[in-house]
């Protein structure tokens, strides 16, 4: 079966590289997540609900590429209310749910399902 050698050298912040648990994924099968890149300068926070008002988990600076599991409605930043949900198991410094808004992030594909 021909498979899709996926290179994965997105390094994520902290120096932890982006998991290759989909390095070899079937051809014509997508991973579970889309890839979309940080542009808030000089950081974004991961928040526990997609609201500012939310517990800030941590974040991730400008640049990093992030797996995205899906999308929904939060609270709006500059209009924009879209917030996508972190993949739990792709993104090096951060294994929980947490929720970044749409605003700054740019997608490097597809966007995401709704959640």
């Amino acid at each position: 079966m021909a498979t899709v050698a996926a290179t994965v050298g997105a390094v994520l912040a902290g120096g932890a590289m982006l998991s290759a648990a989909h390095a070899d994924t079937p051809a014509g099968k997508a991973p579970g997540y889309v890839k979309g890149k940080v542009t808030a300068s000089p950081h974004l926070a991961i928040r526990s609900k997609p609201t500012t008002k939310s517990f800030r988990e941590g974040y991730y600076n400008k640049g990093t590429v992030l797996a995205l599991k899906c999308y929904v409605k939060g609270q709006g930043v500059f209009g924009n209310t879209t917030w996508y949900r972190l993949d739990p198991t792709h993104n090096g410094n951060w294994d929980g749910v947490g929720y970044v808004s749409a605003h700054y992030i740019k997608l490097l594909g597809a966007k995401p399902h709704h959640c």
